[in-house]
């Protein structure tokens, strides 16, 4: 066989097996193709849900973040509402006239008295409001209760803004109006809390 048949013969058989190794090839990257399209589809679908949930968490966040935020400006201003309504409860105690002051002033002596024969120590103010006459008939009402009526007033005075410190064997119960008034302000802010916290809850 002459050498161009021979030639010719084999690269016809080149040009057939390099077609055949094309379609393959082009089989194959469609195929892959086709897998990436699909891979993609999922991984998108994974991430929007991811996203979705994220932003579910973000907005769950967000919403517990202003909820208490808001519950805490409440309770400020309860707080400082229930603040300016004691620093106006003193000044109105404070502002009373000689009658009226003494009036609050044995109520609280009287239903704070144990023995009966404790010293009363009181601001250098009160010393013009409480007399003996006034001490004489405190004393009096605690005998007709069947309690000592000995309290005396002390030499010593002290800075407070009105009421009285009870002192006995050496102990000292501070009546002042300002600490009977923190007290009765933190009991009731403690109140004002719980209600809110209650709210918050529900």
């Amino acid at each position: 066989m002459p050498l161009e048949k021979i030639t010719e013969r084999i690269l016809k058989e080149a040009e057939k097996e390099a077609e055949k190794i094309l379609i393959e090839a082009r089989r194959e990257a469609a195929e892959i193709l086709k897998k990436a399209e699909n891979d993609a589809a999922v991984l998108k679908k994974d991430i929007v849900s991811l996203a979705q949930k994220e932003a579910q968490e973000v907005k769950g966040r967000l919403l517990s973040s202003a909820r208490l935020e808001a519950r805490n400006l409440v309770l400020h201003q309860k707080q400082k509402g229930v603040e300016d309504v004691f620093k106006q409860s003193l000044e109105t105690i404070l502002s009373f006239n000689d009658s009226e002051y003494k009036q609050v002033f044995e109520k609280i002596l009287l239903k704070n008295v144990v023995a009966g024969d404790e010293e009363i120590i009181i601001s250098p103010r009160d010393n013009q409001r409480i007399s003996d006459a006034f001490l004489l008939r405190v004393n009096q009402t605690l005998k007709k209760r069947g309690i000592k009526g000995n309290l005396k007033l002390s030499k010593e005075t002290r800075d407070i803004k009105g009421g009285f410190i009870l002192k006995s064997d050496g102990v000292e119960i501070n009546n002042s109006f300002t600490a009977r008034l923190k007290f009765f302000r933190e009991q009731l802010e403690s109140q004002v809390l719980q209600i809110l916290l209650k709210e918050h809850v529900n």
